[in-house]
């Protein structure tokens, strides 16, 4: 699983939606066939580790179809898509990789023949009597045999064939994991609306209105609901005191 942390919340509930339970379901149920039979066939090819991860797998999709489709959910759908694409690109590798010819490798071991004679300072044999050693050889024999060849036998042509099929089997999983999560309204990365950053005045309500009004002006504090227009200078409920401070006539500097 991959954990998604905030993207999925207010999604845990969500109901599964009608075309999911009614006609993915059949699909969702043949493709878990297909991958029980891709494990078998890997089995018997001695594919061992393709084998664990299509038996992983397959039981995975069994999992979200039991119970009418009741444990699909969309991070587990979404989990389950990842796994099957990152899958589907290696095997696709590896197979691009041995189309010109899967190499083989075989190791012979020669006879040992005895060496007369070995250096002064090399410590005596204890089991020759000190008197001399054997040396042996390996031949290591590389082949490149075509992709299918009827010569290398029905088990080699099994392997090549379980190598196209686990790749085909994982496109078909993304695929369906495709279809199924268009179904789903939102997307698991679709930011919240109650988390967008919108409008709203400095006390944590929204509202819209005129100039703010200060406060400090004698006048009483306006509830968090109401609106009001034109704002008031801070410091007192009239200007005539101050308009009186800088009153007169301008007179030019120096002057008498």
């Amino acid at each position: 699983m991959i954990p998604l942390g905030g993207m999925s919340s207010g999604l845990d509930d969500q109901e599964i939606p009608e075309k999911i339970t009614n006609s993915h379901y059949i699909g969702w149920r043949i493709m878990s066939f297909l991958f029980i039979a891709t494990t078998i066939g890997c089995l018997v090819a001695f594919k061992i580790f393709d084998a664990l991860i299509a038996l992983m797998i397959g039981i995975w999709a069994y999992y979200m179809t039991k119970d009418g489709c009741k444990m699909m959910s969309q991070q587990c759908l979404f989990s389950f898509g990842m796994v099957c694409v990152i899958q589907a690109v290696m095997e696709f590798i590896i197979i691009c990789m041995s189309l010109p010819g899967r190499k083989t490798q075989s190791t012979t071991v020669n006879g040992g023949d005895p060496v007369q004679g070995g250096s002064p300072h090399a410590a005596p044999s204890p089991f020759f009597g000190g008197q001399h050693s054997t040396s042996s050889s390996y031949t290591v024999t590389t082949k490149t045999v075509p992709f299918f060849s009827e010569e290398e036998g029905w088990h080699y042509n099994l392997q090549s064939a379980m190598m196209i099929a686990s790749c085909v089997v994982f496109i078909i999983g993304a695929l369906m994991t495709k279809l199924s999560y268009a179904e789903y309204p939102n997307s698991l990365f679709d930011v919240p609306e109650s988390s967008q950053i919108g409008g709203g005045d400095s006390y944590g309500h929204s509202g819209g209105g005129g100039g703010g009004r200060y406060y400090g002006s004698g006048g009483p504090r306006p509830a968090a609901s109401q609106n009001h227009g034109g704002g008031q200078r801070l410091g007192g409920n009239g200007g005539a005191a101050n308009n009186g401070m800088f009153g007169g006539s301008g007179q030019r500097l120096g002057a008498a």
